[in-house]
């Protein structure tokens, strides 16, 4: 897909257009997680599960101008890694025999319990 977008900027502003294919696999990989100091993959997702909750289903949304592709490799680079003071994807050393480790992201249930298809899988060795 990155390769189609180099290929054409046609295609490259599609490809990134709110439906296009970043958007969709943004959408699979990132299902229920939230990064912090942001938001969803879909903002328009947290927004259904606002309104589903208020019961104003259906109020007028603001179409979001969203760089899709660049969302998504945000995504990808960020959601699994760890907050300071071990700040990456992987914890090598530990300071104290307790210490705590949380990720840049959040599972966020309230978006998953009406979903019957994708999963989420946090594990650790």
């Amino acid at each position: 897909l990155a390769r189609t977008d180099v290929a054409c900027r046609l295609t490259r502003d599609l490809n990134r257009a709110h439906g296009g294919p970043w958007w969709a696999m943004g959408c699979r990989a990132f299902v229920g997680l939230e990064l912090d100091n942001d938001n969803v993959f879909d903002p328009s997702d947290d927004l259904a599960v606002a309104e589903r909750h208020s019961g104003t289903v259906g109020a007028v949304r603001k179409a979001l101008r969203v760089d899709w592709k660049s969302r998504y490799v945000r995504f990808a680079a960020e959601v699994m890694m760890f907050r300071t003071p071990f700040s990456g994807p992987e914890i090598t050393v530990v300071q104290q025999a307790d210490e705590i480790a949380y990720y840049c992201s959040k599972l966020r249930t309230d978006l998953l319990d009406d979903r019957s298809g994708p999963r989420v899988y946090f594990g650790g060795e």
